[in-house]
């Protein structure tokens, strides 16, 4: 396999997860020599913009699939958490990042707790009983213009909560 990935081009692979003594076990392959044509296109490209550009917050992330249920609640301690179903009422969700619900959030939502006031809570539906960011938050009743049941960015300017439809 290493050598038909060799003779195709493709880089070099490095497990994801595991232990450090696996990956590295893991990983002795060499990188491929440039075909003539990828050293020419290499040389005409223009610099790219340095990784951390485009990159997230390089934090790691929770995934969740199922439901949160009244009463859970749910800690990415240094990471963004990914909610792939509903947040019901009662249920609380924390993340010292970024939280993205790809379903209906109706419980409670914290963002940047550990003081990131860059986090972002995302939401299909977006129906909240609290969201917060970085120790400023909003109640359901205080949540003003915020687009209540569509898809929802929330983000932090200065102390102000911004309400944001998706895809906006």
């Amino acid at each position: 396999m290493r050598q038909a990935a060799q003779h195709a081009g493709l880089p070099p692979l490095r497990p994801v997860g595991g232990k450090d003594a696996e990956a590295d076990a893991a990983v002795p392959m060499e990188a491929p020599a440039a075909s003539p044509a990828t050293a020419a296109a290499e040389t005409a490209a223009p610099p790219a913009a340095p990784a951390a550009d485009f990159l997230g917050s390089g934090r790691a992330a929770m995934l969740v699939t199922d439901p949160v249920r009244s009463g859970q609640r749910i800690y990415a301690q240094d990471a963004d958490l990914i909610i792939t179903a509903t947040v019901n009422p009662g249920a609380e969700v924390i993340a010292d990042g970024n939280i993205h619900v790809y379903g209906a959030l109706r419980g409670r939502a914290v963002a940047g707790a550990s003081d990131d006031a860059t986090a972002r809570i995302f939401a299909l539906n977006f129906d909240p009983e609290l969201v917060a960011i970085a120790g400023f938050y909003a109640v359901r009743e205080g949540l003003g213009s915020a687009p209540i049941g569509k898809p929802t960015q929330v983000r932090l300017e200065g102390e102000e909560m911004r309400f944001a439809p998706l895809g906006s």
